[in-house]
């Protein structure tokens, strides 16, 4: 017996102004599609694509491609078949922000944090260590406690904690987290929750995986 690893192939086609035609070209290119077609429609102002790729190559593609077309590109796919697993490109590497703590999210927190990056998550969230709760300014992972509330002392209160503020949290759906994990993080969903967690929870774990690689 074989043993040959497969995987499912689909077929997709885009459609796409012309103006943005090369960042589908960049894309397919990282995501191992095998372009079998690049045609102007009718009317000449639109690009059409079709392309066969690997299905996990298409998680993440439509919402990337939604944003970097402003919402213009038109995209459908169709499983083809089962074909042997192909290499892809390395995914760009990116620096989380993890919890060190299990607990509640604290706006005070929450505020210092986001100065260094985007915050998956909103104050008053249930937290645990090992959890990423957003991404990195710099390519680096950063661990934090986004659970440690402002100091209190004789001259402040706790109704000085109105005036935090926190932009609002980057909205992470499914593909999205799919999309995002590098290789030492997962994707945990259950019935309430969609979170990002480190595959070690636990920091000196973390480290001791990092210097065996």
């Amino acid at each position: 017996m074989s043993d040959q690893l497969f995987e499912p192939f689909e077929n997709v086609q885009i459609s796409v102004p012309q103006d943005f035609q090369g960042i589908v070209i960049q894309e397919l290119g990282k995501r191992g599609a095998d372009v079998t077609s690049i045609l102007p429609n009718a009317s000449g102002t639109e690009v059409e694509f079709e392309a066969n790729m690997p299905t996990r190559s298409i998680i993440g593609l439509k919402s990337l491609l939604m944003t970097e077309t402003k919402g213009t590109v038109i995209i459908f796919s169709i499983f083809d078949s089962y074909k042997p697993v192909i290499k892809l490109q390395t995914k760009k590497s990116h620096g989380s922000i993890i919890s060190t703590e299990t607990g509640t999210s604290a706006g005070y927190s929450l505020e210092n944090a986001w100065q260094r990056g985007v915050l998956f998550i909103d104050p008053a969230v249930e937290v645990y260590q090992g959890m990423v709760i957003g991404q990195c300014a710099k390519n680096e992972d950063l661990e934090i406690n986004p659970c440690k509330g402002k100091a209190m002392s004789n001259v402040r209160s706790k109704s000085s904690d109105a005036a935090i503020f926190c932009p609002p949290r980057k909205d992470m759906g499914l593909e999205q987290c799919l999309e995002y994990i590098s290789d030492d993080e997962l994707v945990e969903v259950t019935p309430l929750n969609l979170r990002i967690r480190k595959k070690w929870l636990d920091p000196g774990e973390r480290k001791r995986h990092v210097r065996k690689n």
